[in-house]
């Protein structure tokens, strides 16, 4: 049970600490998605994507630190934090798509998809990680959540990359899946092209 509450701490925190770091690095790109999703004026748009990039990388630290020191209080509210943040941006997506401005890019960091379902449910989902992750800390004894450089340790952080991996695809894989398949995207240029329709004239006149 520890072992699956410590992979899940990583993978939301891992997931944040990427999206953040990304975020700082590109304050452009980031505005620039924020602007196609016209929520925000200019002015609004600076001040969201300066903050929300130190925010993500402060409380991912956050939770990073408080597992290496083993300290609950910490531990809790970072990933209370992460919940809030994670559940913040699903209603923010939420409100572009009804703004009528969904399948332009999320500005999600490496994670980066559409607006859409997909992204909106993983940013749900991701909440209700952290937010079941906070709640089972307070339960268990902390001592056992800590990253030793042992067997346990290293499956632990494989685990923990491993969902973060598979979090961050999955969107992605399910736009991949709603793509035509190449047959029948040259059926269906076949059929848009006048070139390749047989003359009913013709048909029979041999």
């Amino acid at each position: 049970m520890e072992l699956l509450i410590l992979a899940c701490v990583l993978s939301t925190s891992l997931i944040l600490l990427a999206a953040g770091a990304e975020h700082v690095a590109g304050q452009a790109k980031l505005r620039s998605r924020m602007l196609m999703h016209r929520l925000l004026g200019s002015r609004g748009i600076r001040w969201a994507g300066a903050g929300l990039a130190a925010l993500e990388v402060l409380v991912a630290i956050g939770s990073f630190w408080s597992v290496a020191t083993s300290s609950r209080a910490g531990l809790v509210a970072s990933l209370l934090l992460q919940t809030a943040l994670y559940w913040s941006f699903a209603g923010y997506l939420v409100m572009v798509v009804r703004a009528g401005n969904a399948g332009v890019p999320c500005g999600c960091g490496p994670a980066e998809v559409p607006v859409g379902r997909p992204a909106i449910a993983r940013a749900i989902g991701l909440g209700v990680l952290s937010c079941v992750s906070a709640v089972s800390v307070t339960a268990i004894d902390l001592e056992s959540l800590t990253i030793r450089v042992d067997a346990r340790g290293l499956l632990a952080c494989a685990a923990g990359f491993t969902l973060a991996i598979l979090l961050v695809i999955l969107p992605a894989a399910r736009r991949v899946e709603s793509l035509p398949s190449p047959r029948r995207a040259h059926e269906s240029s076949d059929r848009s092209n006048p070139a390749n329709t047989p003359d009913p004239m013709m048909i029979g006149s041999a």
